[in-house]
């Protein structure tokens, strides 16, 4: 019974590459169609490039922000000129203390 259930199950997976490999080939004959399955492909890669590394950047600053208000001695003081450095940066001001300016 088990040699049965893996014959037919090899000949499904064998049906089923086959179909794949026809409809493969058919959309190299439509050239159109391939241009923009792939051009919709890479604009959902690159959405999903910049919603995951926007909310992992969030998630890295909040818990920047959560070691600072525990005041740890010296990684809480390193973290704070850090987190200055980033809104600095966003607020397009440049730094307090008369720094060097940037390149």
């Amino acid at each position: 019974m088990l040699a049965g259930i893996l014959h037919r199950l090899d000949e499904l997976s064998w049906r089923w590459q086959r179909i794949s490999i026809g409809e493969y080939l058919a959309l190299f004959h439509d050239p159109g169609r391939l241009f923009w399955m792939n051009f919709l492909a890479g604009v959902a890669r690159g959405l999903g490039a910049a919603v995951g590394f926007t909310l992992l950047g969030a998630l890295v600053l909040l818990a920047l922000q959560r070691a600072v208000e525990l005041n740890l001695p010296y990684l809480g003081s390193l973290i704070a000129d850090l987190l200055r450095i980033v809104r600095t940066e966003l607020d397009g001001t440049p730094p307090a203390g008369g720094g060097a300016p940037g390149p």
